[in-house]
């Protein structure tokens, strides 16, 4: 193992050869509490990483023998007590916490370290003639990107997946009907990219760096180390490249907290924020993370096994926020509002007595126990059970496909909501949720169209939660839930203090308001339609309705998307794979165009007619959900053959859950080419189409969510 950095006592900067930086950086979080100088990564973290771009970026970088900048590397617990006054000149080996720098060291490892200690890993094309052509594989992308750092789509990667099999005696072993994401760790190694030129013409970045540091130094020696037959002249631009590699050199920064600092942790947040200051800053929620793994060693292990049982519902510093809105809900004197970061780290040092038991209480939730190493398997009341069961009840994990939401909708859905069914779990833990998991699933449902203050909603429904437990009556109160953040009426008008929400509305109330106008110009979305002026909750729920785009359309093709999604393997929407797009019917190349651009309008146009059609356009009556397959074979065909199977006019898979066929006539006479001309005839046509198929979808919507008994509950209760 490579020994880590050393300083001068009375310095706080040195210089480390970047070979050697990346082998020790490699070892250390590989092999944590091995060796001498050992490196980890500090509790702060932002939740953002590298995607393909920048880790290729950086790797393009030192290979043509550019710097990197600094890394600023705190001590650690041996470490912090050093006094750089004393003058002395000896150096002594340290534990450092890697504090800025953290993005750029995953990413320079990834070409040192083999796959099978990695889920992704670095490739060298071998048939270049000119530059170094990089790609990545990943786990999730076992045939890598393009060389943009784009994701292939579906039928590149079954292409890639044909030839791979062709070219891989592995093949026989593996069979066909392994999935993709398995055969990054095959005995065979992981496939090399699809976009290098030819199969197996790349080579991981790994073994040819190994194959240097053992010694091939020359073109000819490192073909015969790596037993590649590549091209002669890309071993010649091989060499000079790892040259600069090994003389490249980075510029370590030790950075020591103040003497007579209170709390190291929270200078050490402050230090993160200002280093940070030019790129992501941390949200609340990840400083609060941050400082409460500062005390809770160990407790980002308790939220990754929440967060891995629970389907990655929410990410690690959700949880933790989860459980703080929950702790402080739960004291004698509830609080709703979370701390901000200064606030509850004075509050996780305090020895007061309240704050002893938030800190017990957050414990419970999270998994840690006395505050050592947590492994999430805390007591019935953690959040590890918490969050399960809101995640099966969410899905419907281990039913048929009825009426769960599918993954594209649950992932993304609003954490404050999902905040809520957790409090409501946590204080019913004991209760079957089978029964409730519908009611839990309206619940979501109508938090996603109608909530627009996210904030002071979780609070308004915290409160209900709290104020009318009662063990006894143990059903999920959606009604009274829904009341209390007034999407429905609320009984003697003694709702929030101020509107946080749209109420939900019968679609008779919308009908009743559409107008559609006959006009030859494009007009403004609020022209065009709801004209009753008076009638001001049907026009905000129709405008909610209307941008609410793809996110509720989801729940609407549940079946067909349960379907597709159930083909993928598991890494599926947690690292950047989506296998479904939401598409415009209308292709938006047709309607998006510059209005100025006479040769696509056959009537006259004006200034606001660009702004009006992208409105129209990406309005949820334009939507669709289909694999990406589908969708980009589809490209800029007639709406009419994206709609309608052309061997028997029947409606695609896709399309028979969201499709009405009343106004078939309708989108046929807009189904021309995307580059054809409007006429005023289209136009009219196109915007009634999107309109009337926006009032279809939330009548459907209204009906297969059962909101209806919920309104006549509601309205009847609120009558004097």
């Amino acid at each position: 193992m490579t020994d880590g950095p050393k300083f001068c006592s009375n310095s706080g900067v040195t210089g480390m050869p970047l070979l050697s930086y990346v082998s020790w950086a490699g070892h250390s979080l590989r092999y944590p509490g091995e060796g001498g100088g050992r490196l980890r990564i500090p509790e702060m973290q932002r939740s953002e990483v590298w995607g393909p771009d920048r880790i290729i970026g950086v790797w393009r970088s030192v290979l043509e023998g550019m710097p990197l900048g600094a890394f600023y590397l705190v001590p650690g617990s041996r470490g912090a007590d050093h006094d750089l006054s004393a003058g002395a000149t000896e150096h002594f080996t340290e534990e450092f916490e890697l504090l800025d720098g953290q993005q750029r060291t995953r990413a320079l490892v990834l070409g040192i370290v083999a796959p099978e200690n990695e889920h992704r890993c670095l490739w060298v094309a071998t048939s270049k003639d000119v530059g170094l052509d990089l790609f990545l594989t990943t786990r999730g992308q076992p045939f890598g990107y393009d060389r943009q750092g784009k994701r292939l789509g579906i039928q590149e990667r079954r292409d890639a997946r044909i030839r791979w099999e062709e070219n891989n005696p592995q093949a026989k072993v593996t069979g066909p009907s392994e999935p993709d994401h398995k055969l990054f760790h095959g005995a065979g190694g992981p496939p090399p990219p699809a976009k290098a030129d030819g199969p197996g013409e790349a080579l991981p970045l790994h073994r040819i760096i190994a194959a240097w540091r053992s010694g091939a130094r020359s073109a000819v020696d490192l073909a015969r180390e790596l037993q590649s037959k590549a091209d002669s002249a890309l071993m010649q631009q091989l060499v000079p490249a790892l040259d600069n590699l090994e003389r490249g050199e980075v510029a370590l920064l030790r950075v020591l907290s103040p003497r007579h600092e209170k709390d190291e942790g929270e200078w050490r947040l402050r230090l993160f924020g200002r280093i940070g200051t030019a790129g992501v800053p941390l949200s609340q929620a990840e400083q609060r993370f941050s400082i409460f793994k500062h005390h809770r060693p160990g407790s980002r292990a308790a939220t990754d096994k929440i967060a891995l049982a629970a389907g990655r519902l929410l990410a690690p510093p959700e949880i933790m926020s989860t459980a703080l809105r929950i702790a402080r809900a739960q004291g004698d004197k509830p609080t709703w509002w979370p701390y901000d970061p200064s606030a509850f780290s004075q509050a996780m040092r305090s020895v007061k007595p309240e704050d002893k038991k938030l800190q017990g209480c957050l414990d419970e939730l999270l998994g840690c126990k006395d505050g050592s190493a947590a492994d999430g398997s805390s007591g019935s009341q953690g959040l590890l059970a918490v969050m399960t069961d809101i995640d099966a009840a969410l899905r419907q994990t281990g039913r048929e496909p009825g009426f769960g939401l599918p993954a594209t909708m649950a992932l993304p859905l609003r954490a404050e909501a999902k905040e809520v069914l957790a409090y409501w779990r946590y204080l019913h833990e004991a209760t079957p949720t089978d029964e409730m998991s519908l009611d839990m699933i309206r619940f979501a449902l109508a938090w996603e169209l109608c909530v627009w203050d996210h904030q002071r909603a979780v609070v308004e429904a915290f409160k209900f939660l709290r104020n009318k437990h009662d063990a006894r009556a143990a059903s999920f109160p959606l009604l009274g839930l829904l009341q209390s953040i007034a999407v429905l009426p609320y009984p003697g008008g003694n709702g929030p203090e101020r509107p946080v929400a749209y109420p939900i509305l019968p679609p008779e109330r919308l009908d009743a308001a559409f107008t559609p106008i006959i006009d030859p110009l494009w007009r403004p979305w609020d022209d065009c339609a709801l004209r009753v002026v008076a009638d001001k909750p049907a026009r905000e729920l129709y405008a909610a309705w209307r941008n609410s785009r793809g996110r509720l359309i989801a729940w609407l093709q549940r079946d067909y998307l349960h379907t597709e999604l159930a083909k993928l393997g598991p890494d599926v929407g947690h690292e950047d794979d989506w296998p479904l797009d939401l598409d415009h019917l209308q292709p938006s190349s047709s309607f998006d165009f510059d209005w100025r651009d006479r040769k696509r309008l056959d009537v006259d146009s004006n200034e606001k007619s660009r702004e009006a059609r992208f409105t129209i356009g990406n309005a949820v009556g334009n939507f669709a959900w289909l694999t990406s397959t589908d969708n980009r074979s589809a490209g800029n065909k007639p709406v009419a053959e994206k709609i309608w199977c052309a061997e028997d006019g029947s409606l695609r898979l896709a399309m028979r859950s969201i499709f009405e066929p009343e106004e078939a006539d309708r989108w046929k006479r807009v189904s021309t080419l995307a580059d054809s001309a409007w006429s005023k005839a289209r136009m009219i046509d196109f915007q009634h189409a999107v309109e009337r198929r926006t009032l279809w979808l939330y009548r459907s919507f209204w009906q297969e969510a059962g909101f209806q008994a919920l309104w006549d509950e509601a309205t009847k209760a609120a009558l004097p």
